[in-house]
């Protein structure tokens, strides 16, 4: 395990952080994850997560590890030290695995019977069946979908709905040439499907007005801009406007 260790994080310092590298240093962690670890491994994947910035998983098991330990070395209390002031970093960025989020993904046949209407608020069933919603071909959960209409959500309406849901699972072209072809503030140069796929959906709004036109919001993460806050909005089938926060 500890000549692994070292392979897999000498190439990715070596490759400065290049896709395989970082693959390669996720399926180390994923290993290790999964499985009962002694002390020493418990320090490698610790030494894993800061590669990869994922600073506060780094500093909560390097904690935990040590919690037994009546007393800490002054190496352990200067690591420790040097972890916790990680999570308080003002740089965003972090390596991901993209592999799952290049998988093209289908959003499950819905039907109006998938959704409740309650006070003029939509609810996706995804409670009760194992049909989940795609967004950017990426999955989202149920509290990351909220719907509102401001009249009786007819049947027509619902299904229009549908429509525009699946519509939005797989934009990629259209959402891919807006961004080329629009002036944004803290944009990058040309992007292309390597940017799409690392977008990272937190959440998406929709709002259904007496004519039936659909408005949509979607709040992601732009990994391939140093995380930087992304909303995006949607008007029916139609991208709007795309603008960076960097307070998100």
């Amino acid at each position: 395990m500890l000549k692994h260790f070292i392979e897999v994080t000498s190439t990715f310092k070596k490759e400065r952080a290049a896709t395989n590298s970082i693959e390669a240093l996720y399926d180390f962690c994923y290993l290790l994850e999964n499985r009962n670890r002694t002390h020493e491994e418990n320090m490698m994947i610790v030494d894993c997560y800061s590669l990869l910035k994922l600073h506060d998983k780094a500093f909560n098991l390097f904690k935990e590890t040590l919690a037994a330990k009546k007393s800490l070395t002054k190496k352990e209390k200067q690591k420790l030290k040097r972890l916790e002031a990680n999570t308080r970093s003002n740089d965003r960025r972090y390596y991901r695995d993209l592999r799952e989020a290049k998988e093209t993904k289908k959003n499950a046949v819905l039907t109006l019977a998938d959704f409740d209407i309650i006070d003029k608020q939509v609810y996706f069933k995804t409670d009760v069946t194992d049909k989940h919603i795609i967004i950017f071909n990426k999955k989202i959960e149920k509290k990351e979908l909220t719907i509102f209409y401001e009249e009786h959500l007819t049947n027509e309406i619902l299904t229009s709905l549908i429509s525009y849901l699946n519509w939005i699972s797989r934009c990629n072209d259209e959402l891919i040439k807006f961004y080329n072809n629009t002036e944004i503030e803290y944009k990058i140069d040309k992007v292309s499907k390597d940017w799409y796929d690392g977008l990272n959906v937190w959440e998406i709004n929709i709002e259904i007005d007496k004519q039936g036109v659909i408005y949509g919001r979607i709040f992601v993460e732009d990994y391939r801009n140093h995380n930087l806050g992304l909303c995006v909005t949607t008007k029916n089938k139609t991208i709007v406007t795309i603008q960076y926060d960097p307070i998100l």
